[in-house]
C-alpha cells in the first residue's frame, strides 16, 4: 500500500468521498501520533541524488536514530571512523561509510544515479507523494487507516465512530510496542497515548 492507496482506503471505509481534499491531513495527524507513541524499530530507506550533498556525502533522514547497515550497488559497506574515511581513495568503488552529524559519507564515491539502501533503527519515513510507502505502512496498514479514520470521524463530529477507530489504533499500537520491547530484550513498555476527552460513552 502506498500513500495514494491509503487515502483512497480511508475515504472508502468512511464512505466520505466528499472529504478527498482533507484526507491527507487526517493521515498526517495519524503519522504524528505514530511517531510520538510508537517505539523505535528497524526500518529501511533508500538515499538517491535528491539526498546527495556533494561527492559521497548524503543527508540522513531525521527519522534515523542509528544506522544498522548500508548497501550500495548490492554490496554491504563497512563502517569506519572519520580519519579512515578521509584516507580512502575517491576512485574506489563504494566500500566504506562513516556517519557524522546528520550526514553519511561513502567512499569510493557512488556514481551518478546511485541508490544507497539504509537499514536503520528509528521511525518510518513520513508520506508525502501518492507513490510513497514505508515498511510500517506495508506491514501494519491498520495503524495508518484507523489513525486517519479517528481524525476523520472527529472532524465529522461522529464521536462513536471516532472512539471505535481509536480503540483499534490503540490496540495495534500496543501490540507493535510489545513486539519492539521483545526485540530489545523485554524492556518495560510505556502506556499507549490517550486522546483527551474522547472516551467510551462520550
Amino acid at each position: 500500500m502506498n500513500f495514494g492507496e491509503l487515502k483512497a482506503r480511508v475515504l472508502a471505509d468512511a464512505h466520505r468521498p466528499d472529504l478527498t481534499a482533507d484526507v491527507g491531513s487526517f493521515v498526517e495527524r495519524a503519522e504524528e501520533m505514530i511517531r510520538r507513541d510508537l517505539r523505535a524499530d528497524t526500518y529501511s530507506v533508500t538515499l538517491d541524488e535528491d539526498d546527495r550533498v556533494a561527492g559521497g556525502v548524503y543527508t540522513i533522514p531525521s527519522t534515523v536514530l542509528e544506522i544498522r547497515s548500508v548497501v550500495a550497488g548490492g554490496r554491504p559497506l563497512e563502517q569506519v571512523g572519520l580519519s579512515e574515511i578521509a584516507r580512502s581513495r575517491v576512485e574506489w568503488s563504494p566500500v566504506q561509510y562513516c556517519v557524522h552529524g546528520s550526514t553519511i559519507e561513502i567512499k569510493g564515491v557512488p556514481g551518478d544515479g546511485a541508490e544507497i539502501q539504509l537499514r536503520y533503527f528509528g521511525h518510518p519515513a513520513p508520506l508525502s507523494s501518492d507513490g510513497d510507502t514505508n515498511d510500517l505502512l506495508t506491514m501494519n496498514p491498520t495503524l495508518y487507516i484507523e489513525g486517519a479514520l479517528f481524525f476523520l470521524h472527529k472532524h465529522c463530529e461522529n464521536l462513536e465512530l471516532a472512539q471505535a477507530a481509536l480503540d483499534t489504533f490503540s490496540d495495534a499500537l500496543q501490540k507493535l510496542n510489545e513486539a519492539a520491547g521483545r526485540k530489545l530484550g523485554g524492556a518495560r513498555m510505556q502506556g499507549v497515548y490517550h486522546f483527551g476527552p474522547i472516551v467510551r460513552g462520550y
